[in-house]
């Protein structure tokens, strides 16, 4: 694996968490700045050693009821024509069923 994208998303209560695409990877931070360590920390604790860890870590930030991508299949690449708007709420339900 090349690369890996985390979703970020601030949370009402406050901070942000930050989900992955196509791996059970899932953090969180006080602040944005904090997000892309976190993220790489939950990385390494993911894959540990392994050939198969992702050389880049993307974040997305996404905001509430902000239109995204329409992901069915997270591994392959996408362009702006075979996108669709969904909320964060939809699209967390599409990647995480």
């Amino acid at each position: 694996m090349t690369e890996i994208v985390f979703l970020v998303e601030e949370v009402p209560e406050g901070g942000y968490v930050a989900r992955t695409l196509g791996e059970s990877i899932f953090t969180q931070a006080e602040t944005l700045e904090q997000i892309p360590d976190q993220a790489r920390d939950a990385v390494r604790c993911h894959f540990g050693d392994s050939p198969d860890a992702p050389k880049m870590i993307r974040l997305q930030l996404v905001k509430a009821n902000q239109a995204l991508l329409d992901v069915r299949d997270a591994e392959r690449e996408f362009e702006v024509g075979q996108c669709r708007p969904m909320s964060a709420e939809e699209l967390m339900k599409e990647i995480i069923p």
